[in-house]
């Protein structure tokens, strides 16, 4: 049904019909007409005109079962002063509705202690405020919605250590904030039973945060999340057989009464790395990064880096433990959780920055590995603006960070690494059964789950896929980075083809992802290290283009089980530095660096819940932000003191593109295949142009 403007003669009919019932007599069996008082606490500063207007259409609603009805909008204040307010206004003899917003858009989180501590804050404020209600009112059903807006809240100072846009960051932070928030109040109203007890005042929490318009809900069972999927901004009408406004005592789902999920529990002391708790997901492990990451040793973490340490020992650069770009243990993992191809340059710069600070590195004569992977974010925006997450435009951004490496770094082998099969992640929000929250990944990469089986969104989602990957390989095969004796960007195509992970009963293989079924565990990193390490022995166009999820992936000269031996007998370096990239053994790279999105800075690569990850980056975006990813990594490489920027060899993984496919469906023009080579190219070609020594694979994923 539609808005009161918008009625038919029949639908007016039949909410006369309802309108002419008699006022409630309990809280549990209260129908609109009987609602004479509306009212509202918690509205935002930042979107309040925003949530009045929602306001209103609720009020709308409401007038035509009961056209007596007044709306009361207190004024800005804090939520136990408006609930204060509101107390003294309304008439206890009148049944009132009263909602309670509790708005995610103005928290800012800078560390897991302090997302601890903001979730404690906000649930004991509604607490308070539920307390001080059920005190003060009779005749009332109080309704808590949590609410995040789309479109941005509040920067917080902690972002500016952030080297990319961080718009797909915020959007991120604040949908897995709704989910911990959420949790939290439904383990709140557990605890207060007596709230949803009495006949003449109950709270119901609204069953899923929302971004949109929730007066819906209210004529609607306290259903699952799956069922709430899909309802979009329809109003439906109450009937003749559930003509209620529904609580927890007449719907016919009732709330469990136990304890959240291990996935969803709140572990207020704090978690480590590997711990079950909600907040851990907000963790960034870059020492398990697969391209990156120096964890351990290859006996018990498989990663490039400790792939090469078979060689070389003394190889620097690699990241350890966990923490954002700009921590000191993230060394040379430059790529930023959230990052498109457009922020590559500016990781570029960070990345030469770091090279040329560090007394490790001998920047001019050390030989550097830079792995770069990136375009996941680019794609959960695409069908927000087509043009601007054109393929053309990914390969562009990529272009420009490989150019800053290229002019400022000597002695650097690029892995570019082709894209992934984005599209085969909707396989994890298909069935409800395994229980994963579609809703947040909705929230986060809305141009990939989004599109309806079979629908054209989903098609150009499926095409831009893969002209990102095209275009990645055109940028390498142009040349332009393949003219230096000591700077070479190589394509790296093991994840163009990719076989999903499933059980023996065909249903998707959870342990393969993080708690939100949208980034990788470590056992995904473990077989993306191995595959590309393959990738890089094998010859330019003899290189494998698939990987098998389902299989193990056997490493060339190591043995199975997650590199619990090394067995390679040529691992010393060459006699003499090699002058040329092309006489380049493994055992003669000095330093390993990486750029790219939430994958290679190791996000969430070894939580299993959905919110405990979202500030630490297991360090080891889109390809417009490539670019400043490269300009970052070269400064980095220039100004450290342990890299020689001209003699050391450098290997430099390059992988992007699956945040590009993410945004494609909204914005295929800017998202277009040539697009996406031209930013490539713009990372390559600083690569190029200001990294000598530099080996460079090139990765993508491929979408089937």
């Amino acid at each position: 049904m539609g808005t009161p403007g918008l009625l038919t003669a029949s639908q007016l009919f039949i909410l006369m019909l309802l309108s002419s019932a008699h006022s409630g007599h309990s809280v549990h069996s209260l129908r609109p007409a009987d609602v004479s008082a509306l009212s509202v606490l918690g509205l935002s500063t930042a979107h309040r005109s925003a949530e009045v207007k929602i306001v209103s259409r609720l009020s709308e609603i409401l007038s035509s079962f009961n056209p007596k009805m007044t709306t009361l909008i207190p004024e800005q204040r804090s939520l136990i002063e408006e609930a204060e307010d509101v107390v003294q206004s309304l008439d206890n003899n009148q049944w009132k509705l009263l909602l309670v917003f509790v708005s995610v858009n103005e928290i800012c989180i800078c560390s897991d202690q302090a997302a601890s501590s903001t979730v404690e804050s906000v649930v004991h404020k509604v607490e308070e405020v539920l307390n001080k209600l059920h005190e003060k009112l009779d005749h009332a059903l109080v309704h808590v919605a949590v609410w995040g807006g789309r479109d941005g809240g509040r920067i917080c100072d902690c972002e500016e250590d952030i080297s990319a846009d961080t718009q797909t960051w915020r959007e991120l932070e604040r949908a897995t904030m709704m989910t911990n928030i959420q949790d939290s109040l439904g383990a709140l109203l557990q605890r207060h039973q007596q709230w949803s007890e009495e006949e003449n005042f109950t709270v119901v929490l609204q069953s899923s945060p929302t971004y949109f318009d929730w007066s819906d809900d209210l004529l609607q069972p306290m259903t699952s999340e799956e069922e709430e999927e899909g309802r979009g901004m329809a109003v439906s009408c109450p009937s003749h057989e559930k003509p209620y406004l529904y609580t927890q005592h007449n719907s016919a789902i009732q709330p469990e009464r136990k304890s959240p999920s291990a996935e969803l529990r709140i572990n207020p002391a704090g978690n480590g790395v590997g711990q079950n708790g909600v907040l851990g997901v907000l963790t960034e492990y870059r020492g398990l990064s697969w391209s990156i990451g120096g964890n351990g040793d290859l006996s018990s973490v498989t990663t490039l880096p400790n792939i090469l340490r078979k060689f070389n020992p003394s190889l620097t650069g690699f990241s350890t433990g966990t923490g954002k770009a700009s921590t000191a243990k993230a060394f040379l993992n430059q790529a930023v959780a959230g990052a498109e191809s457009k922020d590559l340059p500016s990781q570029a710069r960070a990345l030469i920055a770091r090279m040329k600070s560090d007394s490790r590195i001998d920047f001019q004569n050390d030989w550097k590995v830079i792995t770069l992977l990136i375009g996941g974010n680019d794609l959960c925006e695409q069908c927000t603006d087509p043009d601007f997450y054109s393929a053309e435009n990914f390969a562009k951004n990529i272009g420009v960070a490989l150019d800053i490496l290229q002019e400022e770094v000597p002695r650097v082998l690029v892995n570019l690494v082709e894209l992934f099969d984005i599209v085969s992640l909707r396989q994890l929000h298909q069935d409800s059964k395994l229980g994963c929250p579609t809703w947040l990944v909705r929230s986060i990469c809305p141009c990939v789950v989004n599109p309806a089986e079979g629908s054209s969104e989903l098609q150009a989602l499926i095409e831009m896929n893969k002209a990102y990957q095209i275009a990645t390989r055109n940028l390498v095969d142009s040349g332009g980075y393949n003219t230096h004796t000591d700077f070479t960007v190589v394509l790296q195509p093991f994840f163009r083809n990719t076989t999903f992970p499933v059980l023996p009963n065909g249903t998707p293989d959870r342990s393969f992802f993080a708690g939100d079924c949208f980034h990788l565990s470590q056992k995904s990193h473990t077989l993306m290290a191995r595959a590309l390490w393959n990738n890089m022995l094998e010859p330019e166009h003899s290189k494998t283009t698939s990987v098998d999820f389902n299989e193990d992936v056997a490493m060339k000269c190591p043995s199975e089980d997650w590199g619990s031996d090394f067995s390679c007998t040529h691992t010393a370096p060459s006699n003499t530095v090699p002058s040329s990239v092309h006489r380049l053994r493994p055992g003669d790279i000095n330093i390993i660096a990486a750029l790219g999105d939430s994958i290679t800075a190791g996000f969430r690569a070894k939580s299993t819940d959905i919110l405990q990850q979202l500030l630490n980056e297991d360090r080891g975006v889109s390809w417009r932000d490539i670019p400043g990813q490269v300009r970052d990594l070269v400064e980095a490489l220039k100004s450290s003191t342990s890299v020689d920027l001209d003699q050391d060899w450098k290997l430099v993984t390059l992988f992007i593109g699956v945040n590009d496919l993410c945004e494609y469906c909204e914005n295929p023009t800017s998202l277009s295949p040539k697009k996406y080579v031209g930013h490539i190219r713009d990372a390559l070609d600083i690569l190029y142009n200001e990294v000598p020594r530099v080996l460079d694979p090139v990765s993508m994923f491929s979408v089937s």
